[in-house]
Parts: structure tokens; sequence; C-alpha cells
């Protein structure tokens, strides 16, 4: 959903938006299976164009759903086979190297058609 100060937009997902949300909400934390990451790829290829308004639908507060970095980002539950990450390198070494465990994520776009800002949260 877009999110802009306290009032939420959620956007119905075309059928091909829904394919690769199901690919996230399936998949386990680890990404190393090729064949899975293959069927992301393959789906993602197939979601729609941008509207010509898509700037404007990107600034907000994103819920992180997949990354290459570490599957699925919002967890049911703790994984206690993957190894812990290290916050320094997470955070661009603004934080101290303390091992951390994820279990969710957001993302934060702000700013104009000239500049901007994109924020891990």
């Amino acid at each position: 959903p877009l999110t802009r100060g306290r009032a939420s937009v959620r956007l119905r997902a075309t059928k091909e938006e829904a394919k690769v949300l199901k690919l996230c909400d399936e998949y386990p934390v680890n990404t190393k299976d090729p064949d899975f990451l293959e069927e992301v790829l393959t789906a993602a290829k197939k979601l729609p164009d941008a509207p010509e308004n898509a700037y404007e639908l990107f600034l907000g507060d994103w819920k992180v759903e997949w990354s290459t970095l570490g599957g699925k980002a919002v967890k049911k539950e703790a994984d206690p086979n993957a190894p812990p990450m290290n916050l320094k390198f997470v955070s661009f070494t603004a934080l101290p190297p303390v091992p951390v465990e994820f279990t969710g994520s957001l993302n934060r776009v702000t700013g104009t058609l000239e500049s901007g800002t994109y924020q891990l949260l």
C-alpha cells in the first residue's frame, strides 16, 4: 500500500502482480534456489508497464515483500537456520557491528522530480 501521512491508499494487484506476490509469500527465506529465482524473474518480466504518474505513486512508505538479499522480507517467524546479519553492514556503517535478525522492513521514498531520498527503515 502507498502511505502518505496518515492516509493510506490500497491498490488492487493485477493478475501479474498477484503472481509475483504469491511467489514472494510462498518461498522461504533462502534465495539460493535457481529454479525459484528464474520463476520470480519470469513473473516480474510480465508485470505491466508503469503508469505515467508512476513517480508520484512511488513516493511514500512501502512494506518490503521480498528481497534478493534475503528472500521473503517479512517472516512469520524467525528462521533458526538463517545466519544473523551484521547491523553495521546493513546500515552502511552508520551503526555498530551487532548481529541482528530482521523480521520485516519498510522503504521510504521522499522527494520531487528533481531530487529525493530512499531510506531503508
